[in-house]
């Protein structure tokens, strides 16, 4: 209820009504053939027309508010807005078609120019096999094998050491880590670097020498190292079995060129030179195997697999942008659907706020005729009372308040909308079909233009020439 009640038992109180009327009929007031009201008739029916004014006023807001509701939900469901998002879809949709075609045209240009750099690698190479790549999960363990080599040798060659050194377990673990180094470590570059070029490369004669000088001085170091170690072990174990410090130092010196005291081994010196060796061996042929052998054949191999590794990604990713973006103009569709319905309810809402509006303002101006003739009423019976004149006519007459009791006059911009519950049923069912029915017709148009599309990308995914490595 949006207008508010007269509250005629204050009125009584703060006009001192049946005072007034006591009063007035001691002086006979209105006189007895007055067809005038008396100042307090008039006065109440002015607090009673000012009321209603003020009341009427201060229901324009909700009026208002009304009026602006249904224009708004009326139009949202005569606009058939699905057209609209169905023009703006199909331009985003091209406009993202265009960009994905334009990375992935780029994407494909990349791979090509990988893939004839590649395959002109093997032209030149004369190379007939594919490429050996090895796969991360190798590469892996290859480095593992060579720090559990490292570790093994290093401890193994440390006990085999430490009773011939005088410096102990520290003495004896320096110069294993250092021999470790060039067993394991030096045996793997040398397998990657020099190795690989020694029996693949056959054109480029500088490479060639280089690296046949790189493995003849590898292998004497190596050769030298461990027989050097071997020896040096044996002579100082025996100076070390007779205290003698001048025979350390001398075993020190004899080691510098091993090859003349091979008769002063021992069974551990020669497993610490066979360990060594073997450590050595294992190391150079791990780093050979550690990629394809052929030099640069696995870096052309992998920026070609990498460009085409970036196609196929750009590609799935074009898939996955395409159906994202038909999702979401199905949800947009969807959302507008579930707007217009709520609007058909919202609107049906607000007719019946009409009718509320309608019958309350009907109740409330009666409630008001009622309320102000049972003041009048009032005052009447008390000037009767003290009255020695006889009563006017007008007091036979019921008090007209002189406002309009027709809501249709009242609020004639609503009163189009005031219906009845079946006609505004009836409106109702017919909007929501008439929405459905929209929305069913968008659904299909924007299906059959999104799987256009994606028909389109598939044939265009299928023009693209992705040679295999």
């Amino acid at each position: 209820m949006i207008f508010k009640t007269f509250n005629s038992q204050q009125y009584i109180e703060n006009h001192s009504l049946e005072e007034k009327g006591q009063s007035d009929g001691g002086f006979n007031i209105p006189k007895a053939g007055s067809q005038d009201p008396s100042p307090t008739e008039a006065q109440i029916k002015v607090s009673f027309t000012s009321f209603y004014g003020d009341e009427l006023e201060k229901s324009r807001k909700t009026t208002d508010k009304i009026e602006e509701d249904i224009v708004k939900y009326r139009d949202l469901i005569k606009a058939n807005g699905h057209r609209g998002q169905i023009a703006k879809l199909t331009v985003s949709l091209n406009n993202i078609y265009s960009s994905l075609k334009q990375r992935i045209n780029q994407k494909h240009q990349k791979y090509k120019a990988e893939y004839n750099s590649y395959n002109q690698f093997r032209m030149v190479h004369e190379l007939a096999r594919p490429c050996d790549l090895k796969s991360n999960t190798y590469k892996a363990w290859s480095l593992f094998l060579v720090f559990v080599m490292f570790i093994v040798e290093t401890t193994f060659n440390t006990g085999l050491l430490s009773d011939a050194i005088p410096g102990g377990i520290l003495g004896a673990l320096s110069v294993a880590g250092i021999v470790s180094v060039i067993n394991i470590v030096v045996s793997f570059l040398v397998g990657r670097l020099a190795l690989t070029y020694f029996i693949n490369v056959k054109r480029n004669i500088r490479r060639k020498i280089f690296s046949i000088f790189v493995l003849i001085t590898y292998i004497c170091l190596i050769f030298y190292f461990n027989f050097a170690m071997g020896v040096f072990r044996s002579l100082a174990e025996k100076a070390m079995t007779l205290l003698d410090s001048t025979a350390i130092t001398n075993a020190t010196k004899l080691a510098v060129w091993p090859f003349d005291d091979f008769s002063e081994l021992t069974f551990a010196s020669t497993g610490l030179i066979v360990i060594g060796l073997m450590f050595a061996i294992i190391s150079l042929l791990d780093g050979y195997f550690y990629d394809d052998s052929y030099p640069g054949y696995a870096k052309a191999a992998k920026r070609a697999n990498k460009a085409k590794q970036e196609l196929n990604d750009e590609i799935l990713l074009s898939h996955d942008k395409l159906h994202s973006e038909s999702q979401r103009g199905i949800n947009k569709i969807q959302d507008l659907k579930e707007k217009r319905l709520e609007a058909c309810t919202n609107l049906a809402h607000a007719y019946d706020d009409v009718q509320q509006l309608f019958s309350g303002y009907q109740d409330w101006t009666k409630g008001l005729e009622i309320s102000s003739n049972a003041l009048v009423n009032l005052y009447r019976a008390k000037n009767r009372q003290f009255r020695t004149d006889p009563e006017p006519n007008s007091f036979s007459e019921n008090l007209d308040l002189e406002i309009s009791k027709d809501p249709n006059k009242v609020f004639p911009q609503l009163s189009q909308e005031h219906i009845d519950d079946d006609v505004k049923d009836e409106s109702t069912l017919v909007a929501q079909e008439t929405v459905t029915e929209e929305y069913n017709q968008a659904t299909v148009e924007l299906s059959d233009l999104y799987n256009s599309k994606l028909k389109e990308f598939e044939q265009f995914e299928e023009s693209l020439d992705v040679p295999q490595l």
